[in-house]
């Protein structure tokens, strides 16, 4: 599900750079809380709801209800498909920001 606002998001990033890789995954996922994306970030790559809970100081409980949230959010009925999304839209802001460094803009314009 490449995202079809990544000019955009690009131009946006550029313009007001993020102050963290947070703030970077809430602007591709702007339905989710900070709180939300962070948590997803993390899921994403693999740490467990226990691991996230003590990496930001929650209950475990609480990173459930925000991975649930993100599943409401993001319209999906399994959990394991938002972390697919999460790589989805992850991989294509990164794919379309090293295209916009490596290659001249006389030969390819995103």
């Amino acid at each position: 599900m490449a995202m079809p606002y990544t000019n955009e998001l690009i131009q946006k990033l550029k313009t007001c750079p993020p102050i963290d890789l947070v703030e970077v995954i809430n602007c591709l996922f702007p339905e989710l809380t900070r709180k939300e994306s962070e948590v997803l970030y993390w899921w994403a790559y693999g740490s467990s709801t226990n691991e996230i809970a003590k990496i930001i100081d929650v209950t475990n409980d609480t990173i459930k209800t925000y991975l649930k949230r993100c599943k409401v959010k993001l319209n999906q009925d399994s959990i394991s498909d938002i972390r697919l999304i999460f790589h989805s839209r992850y991989n294509s802001l990164s794919l379309a920001i090293n295209l916009q460094l490596s290659l001249p803009s006389r030969h390819y314009k995103l």
